[in-house]
């Protein structure tokens, strides 16, 4: 079990399977770059780098799934998001969007469902 924590709006989502947090720094460059057309050097500015988390889970029960949903499937089109990218520089709090959730079904049984591998994309603002 992955002990980091993501919280969303103020709640933490259920812990995540151990190799479940991928956080992708994505760099966002001006409208001015490009390939320089004389020496084939990339050229411009950087103007910003943006996170992406890929969340998942593994073997989840209705009540934890519910949890995900209320917070990533929601018509809130911007989560208050916190997170650790680096341990060393602790947890930061930015605004994302979510994908859509995937929530594969792998066992059905008399009193709740038990889910596969569940993931959820955020994409920060």
């Amino acid at each position: 079990m992955n002990t980091v924590t993501v919280t969303i709006d103020g709640v933490q989502l259920p812990p995540m399977k151990e190799d479940g947090l991928t956080v992708i720094p994505h760099k966002l460059w001006a409208s001015n770059s490009g390939r320089n057309s004389c020496t084939g050097e990339f050229v411009g500015d950087l103007i910003a780098v943006k996170y992406e988390l890929q969340l998942s889970w593994e073997d989840i029960t209705d009540d934890e799934l519910a949890v995900i949903d209320a917070a990533v499937n929601s018509l809130r089109p911007f989560l208050t998001v916190r997170f650790c990218p680096v341990k060393a520089k602790g947890y930061i709090t930015r605004q994302f969007y979510a994908g859509d959730p995937q929530y594969p079904v792998r066992k059905w049984r008399k009193s709740e469902t038990v889910y596969g591998s569940v993931n959820v994309d955020l994409i920060e603002k």
